[in-house]
């Protein structure tokens, strides 16, 4: 990974944003389905950024949220930053999707957006049973004094929006009528699929599962929230895009060397994913996972190969320690540095074809360090042990799921679909627990490793 490549970027010259959100209110993750797409969708894409929150959309640019601040320009609007975000990754927000799909995913997201969305408001806003929770979830801020004045003239805005929408200018008896149509519409598009163009999502999903976490996490429930929780299938879909997998995307357009930019972009991810993640998925390049160490830095001498073994090493323990489920997508080459990285990890899925798996430090006339015996011998197979590491065998990728590098094999085009997948799955765990057995099947290395980086 060269200087300029943060780890958490799978997209090159990408530059540092800046992502202005609402936050969260009612026990929400954010209470603007707006504002939790993007996220999602930043997310998704393994791109860097600062999230902020401004609780005034009125101080806003246009007066909503979220905006997008980059390269001193700002981006008012959830639609010009997913085109934003599509033009500098190339093309990745929709990629893989053909026309015909997306025309059905804008036409879904009108529905969620435009419709689906001012029944979730006014499930919110214009129920007098319910209004009280927006007072404190949303104007907590404002002084006792002047609060029910400043929520009146709020409320009564809302409520002349939505009778210029349409909605509000029919009874509660037929807005219901709507709301379960909209709902029946969206639970027939996702049918028994994960999600709805495959195994892995993309932004109709963060849209649709945006406006459903809307509905979906309401805390207490509105009447919309009720409804919607008869709709079992929508309701499993929302809780699998929302599930929050962190990608790492690690792409130098090399061969994904560890340096000590790489350690420290890597270990900055991690932060990141350990505040707003369940479970993480780490990528590589089409063709390499990772080479190695970087051997630029070995060729500066001992002293400059000690420092950073030692603190790759520091970051391989940490992997192998993460209290998330740790998924690796590896799409290639994964040697020395890159088969420990597939050690360190829960879940490793591979793919087929002409690349070597393995730790070839024998060949190349070095001994394996402590941390590298110590994952070896915590995930090899006993019975090729000796091939692995004394012998230095470069493994192909069925030999390496034998081996024990590898966990499963898949065809290159299923890779990303069946990593994230089991990502999702594994975000569904008791986080906790996953965290305590994990430490205590991996106590006895753990501690060897420790005790050997001082």
């Amino acid at each position: 990974m060269n200087n300029d490549q943060s780890v958490a970027n799978a997209h090159t010259n990408v530059p540092a944003m800046t992502l202005v959100t609402l936050g969260g209110a009612f026990d929400m993750r954010n209470v603007s389905p707006f504002c939790l797409k993007i996220e999602m969708l930043m997310q998704s894409l393994g791109l860097k950024f600062d999230l902020a929150e401004q609780p005034d959309p009125r101080k806003a640019p246009k007066g909503k949220l979220p905006y997008l601040e980059v390269d001193g320009k700002t981006l008012p609007d959830s639609e010009l930053i997913t085109e934003y975000l599509n033009e500098i990754t190339h093309g990745a927000v929709y990629a893989g999707l053909t026309s015909q799909q997306q025309a059905y995913g804008v036409a879904l997201a009108r529905l969620a957006e435009d419709h689906l969305y001012w029944l979730m408001v006014a499930s919110r806003w214009l129920d007098d049973s319910w209004w009280p929770n927006v007072v404190d979830g949303f104007f907590h801020i404002a002084p006792a004094i002047i609060r029910p004045l400043v929520a009146g003239a709020a409320r009564r805005q809302v409520r002349q929006t939505y009778d210029l929408q349409g909605l509000g200018r029919h009874s509660i008896s037929e807005q219901r009528g709507f709301a379960e149509r909209d709902l029946q519409a969206l639970q027939d598009a996702v049918a028994d699929q994960n999600f709805l163009f495959g195994d892995t999502p993309n932004i109709f999903d963060f849209t649709v599962a945006g406006v459903m976490s809307g509905i979906y996490d309401n805390r207490p429930p509105t009447w919309l929230t009720e409804m919607a929780q008869n709709y079992s299938k929508l309701q499993a879909y929302t809780e699998r895009v929302a599930s929050n997998v962190a990608t790492i995307g690690m792409d130098d357009g090399k061969a994904n060397a560890v340096g000590h930019n790489f350690i420290d972009n890597m270990n900055e991810a991690l932060d990141r994913a350990e505040k707003e993640a369940q479970a993480v998925l780490i990528t590589g390049r089409e063709g390499v996972f990772s080479g190695g160490f970087d051997l630029k830095e070995f060729a500066k001498g001992v002293d400059a190969t000690n420092a950073l073994v030692n603190k790759g090493a520091a970051m391989l323990l940490r992997l192998f320690k993460h209290p998330q489920p740790l998924v690796v997508a590896c799409a290639g080459h994964a040697v020395a540095a890159g088969a420990f990285t597939l050690l360190a990890a829960d879940t490793r899925i591979g793919v087929s074809g002409p690349f070597k798996i393995g730790l070839n430090e024998t060949v190349i006339g070095m001994t394996l360090p402590t941390f590298g015996l110590q994952l070896a011998a915590a995930r090899l197979s006993k019975r090729l042990q000796t091939k692995a590491t004394i012998q230095g065998h470069l493994f192909a990728p069925e030999e390496a799921l034998d081996a024990g590098f590898l966990d499963q094999v898949v065809s290159p085009d299923l890779l990303i679909d069946t990593a994230f997948s089991i990502a999702v799955e594994l975000a569904q765990l008791p986080t906790g627990a996953y965290a305590a057995n994990k430490l205590a099947v991996r106590a006895p290395y753990i501690a060897v490793i420790e005790s050997s980086l001082g």
